[in-house]
């Protein structure tokens, strides 16, 4: 499987966690992604995305700007969600050949650092992108991090 872990974009301030919005760059920066994504012939299954405002968000502008089917939202990848938690909800989606996923830090640089196989903690920045190439079982290739993209990568 090919997976996609991508943390939300840059969000301002609200009342509660839950209710931040992306900003105006945080948003921005979530299409010069996705942009980036579609001219390399990036395309996932589905999209799975934690409840909170500003990881909806990203997903939907990701959807959008790749021509995807509609985002479905996963509580497992909320934030604080236990990485166990967040690998459930990849397995529970094991057949797709490609998925993309939208949530929160420490948890998916934690993830996306135990899947690749790597030491040391890995801290995504706002609307950065992990691409890792998933074993699809016992005795296939390695795991392995292909590439990372981040609003901040030059065009």
């Amino acid at each position: 499987m090919r997976l996609f872990v991508v943390r939300h974009g840059r969000a301002g301030a609200a009342a509660t966690d839950a209710e931040r919005k992306l900003t105006r760059d945080g948003a921005d920066g979530v299409r010069r992604v996705a942009r980036r994504l579609a001219k390399m012939g990036e395309r996932t299954d589905a999209i799975l995305c934690s409840p909170l405002t500003r990881a909806r968000e990203t997903a939907d502008i990701l959807a959008a700007e790749l021509g995807m089917p509609p985002v479905i939202v996963s509580p497992a990848l909320a934030s604080g969600s236990p990485v166990a938690a967040i690998l459930g909800a990849i397995r529970e989606n094991a057949s797709r050949q490609a998925l993309m996923i939208v949530g929160h830090n420490p948890e998916f640089g934690d993830l996306a650092v135990m899947l690749a196989g790597k030491d040391g903690p890995l801290e995504l920045a706002a609307g950065q992108v992990v691409c890792l190439n998933l074993p699809a079982g016992p005795g296939g290739d390695k795991p392995a991090m292909l590439y990372t993209a981040s609003p901040e990568d030059p065009a």
